[in-house]
């Protein structure tokens, strides 16, 4: 299995980071530590947040993909076989 960060991984990690927080944020207003209006304003942030970083990640994808295969391409051309 190959080690370092892939994107499946920094999926989990977003998602384990969302659940931490919401967590957190369960915790507060069980505790009458934050009110409605905030767990509101928080749902949005996360959604925003997940948007784009969902968004942020399909694009660095397709940007590597395209540089790849702009790479291949250039290296195949050069060296044409006669």
């Amino acid at each position: 299995m190959k080690k370092g960060i892939t994107p499946g991984r920094i999926d989990r990690l977003f998602g384990i980071l969302i659940a931490i927080f919401w967590v957190l944020a369960g915790f507060l207003y069980w505790q009458k530590r934050i009110t409605e209006i905030t767990i509101v304003l928080a749902v949005v942030a996360s959604l925003v947040g997940g948007i784009l970083f969902v968004f942020g990640t399909r694009t660095a994808q397709k940007d590597g993909f395209l540089d790849g295969y702009a790479r291949a391409k250039d290296g195949f051309d050069k060296k044409k076989k006669g």
